[in-house]
């Protein structure tokens, strides 16, 4: 009968590897979503930057929600991404101002995962390091 060795260094550091090329990926893929021409919304207006954004547009503006995007490796085996401006989660999930006029939700992560399917991502890194 056959006998298995199971390298579990060897595991262990293509899947750490894997995560490391995967997180680089992701991060130039969220940041390609947020510069990208592809949010609606509801009419032109002058940004601060001085810019006329139309109907579809970006979310740059002057930066700020692109360039707090930062992320982290808190294990060998799990990352996380992070935008650090208080107003984040009106561009994540949408909102409604007190006069009751609603802006959409401009979720990059979602954007970037419609053209980067992390999953994928991941298992093509791993396979380089296996």
């Amino acid at each position: 009968m056959a006998s298995v060795t199971i390298f579990k260094q060897n595991i262990e550091r293509a899947l750490t590897s894997g995560l490391q090329d995967t997180v680089r990926d992701l991060n130039s893929a969220y940041t390609t979503a947020i510069e990208a021409p592809r949010y609606g919304w509801p009419g032109s207006t002058e940004r601060r930057s001085g810019e006329l954004a139309g109907t579809t547009r970006n979310i740059v503006d002057l930066g700020g929600f692109r360039d707090s995007q930062s992320v982290g490796i808190l294990n060998p085996f799990l990352a996380e991404f992070s935008w650090n401006v208080p107003y984040a989660p009106q561009i994540f999930f949408g909102y409604t101002t007190r006069a009751g006029n609603a802006f959409p939700a401009r979720n990059p992560v979602e954007e970037a995962h419609k053209i980067t399917n992390p999953t994928e991502l991941f298992a093509e890194s791993v396979r380089r390091y296996a």
